[in-house]
């Protein structure tokens, strides 16, 4: 675990750093290790399917991402830990948006909000909340983003904080 735990760190910090084919290669040996190893559980292998999906849609390889997504996902609906789900449902939306699927991206976006009740589980944590709002405003929704700002409380006057970053950008 300790092993697949780090290479998915080192790979979203590849792909924040828009080294797309390192973080894919690292998602990729994610993938294989889990496959070979034996050892590590479904969700182990959701992980690494979710991170290669969201590199080949920043690829704009959507056909290839969707596969990946659907994999990934659906390994990830089986264990507790949300955030792979979460950042599979983001991707998943943001497919669907550029597949012209406007509806369908805010019906996923839902999805992904839903699994958070709270807002008091920071915006590092629930990616969805955050990614809703950036896609109504990509459908010109600027109300309803408005509206989520207002309800969350965010205003130019507070201090930003780490934790919260998600949701001020």
């Amino acid at each position: 675990y300790p092993e697949m735990a780090t290479g998915s760190t080192l790979a979203r910090v590849q792909r924040a750093r828009g080294e797309l084919s390192a973080a894919l290669r690292t998602y990729q040996e994610g993938l294989r290790f889990v496959s070979e190893s034996g050892r590590l559980s479904a969700y182990h292998a959701g992980e690494p399917h979710v991170g290669i999906a969201q590199v080949l849609y920043e690829r704009n390889e959507l056909d290839d991402s969707l596969r990946h997504l659907t994999e990934g996902i659906g390994l990830c609906r089986h264990v507790i830990v949300l955030t792979e789900r979460d950042r599979g449902l983001a991707t998943l939306a943001w497919i669907r948006q550029a597949r012209g699927e406007a509806d369908a991206a805010i019906a996923t976006m839902d999805e992904g909000c839903a699994m958070y009740p709270s807002p008091d589980v920071v915006s590092l944590f629930r990616r969805a909340p955050s990614e809703r709002a950036r896609l109504l405003l990509a459908q010109g929704r600027i109300d309803e983003a408005q509206r989520w700002t207002d309800e969350c409380g965010l205003t130019d006057a507070n201090e930003v904080s780490y934790a919260w970053e998600r949701d001020y950008l």
